[in-house]
């Protein structure tokens, strides 16, 4: 279990990286352009799937929101103009969350409310959430979603993640 975390610690540690899609540098990609080590809010990350392998970040401008995971295909696509305006906590848990349908293992990796965990538990296992205002920050961010049928409504949401936060 030790090997484990710390193979996703180093997974998402260098995934932080590249690419450089922060609110510092608000940063706008290309359309289509591939990366395996990602800038993620200035910090270089990785993404592993739950067989350790690699997993590419493609930027898509077009999505409707800041990142959508294929697992099958070892894929997570982000919006940069969307990306670019968001505090670094907060984007580096987009896509650690999107990373997160590929480090867990089917079935848990389609679990929405567990992804969510799962990223926040990595952020703060890497340092990045590092004080209540960090967390805050990304929980008042997530308070106002709408939800749907895979996703739970933002308050809920909320407390999911602050819930998930103090577990640790």
């Amino acid at each position: 279990m030790k090997i484990i975390k710390f193979c996703l610690f180093f997974t998402v540690l260098t995934l932080l990286s590249i690419i450089n899609i922060s609110k510092v540098n608000a940063q706008i990609l290309p359309q289509g352009f591939r990366t395996s080590i990602p800038s993620v809010g200035g910090i270089p990350m990785t993404c592993r799937n739950a067989l350790g392998g690699d997993v590419i970040l493609v930027v898509n401008n077009s999505l409707n929101d800041i990142g959508r995971s294929y697992p099958e295909h070892r894929v997570i696509q982000m919006n940069s103009l969307i990306a670019a305006r968001l505090p670094n906590s907060v984007l580096q848990f987009w896509y650690a969350h999107e990373c997160g349908h590929h480090a867990l293992p089917p079935p848990l990796n389609g679990d929405e409310s567990r992804v969510d965990c799962w990223a926040v538990r990595m952020l703060r296992d890497l340092g990045l959430l590092p004080t209540i205002a960090h967390i805050n920050l990304l929980i008042s961010s997530i308070y106002g979603l709408s939800g749907d049928y895979l996703h739970l409504f933002g308050p809920q949401r909320a407390a999911l993640i602050a819930s998930c936060y103090a577990s640790l």
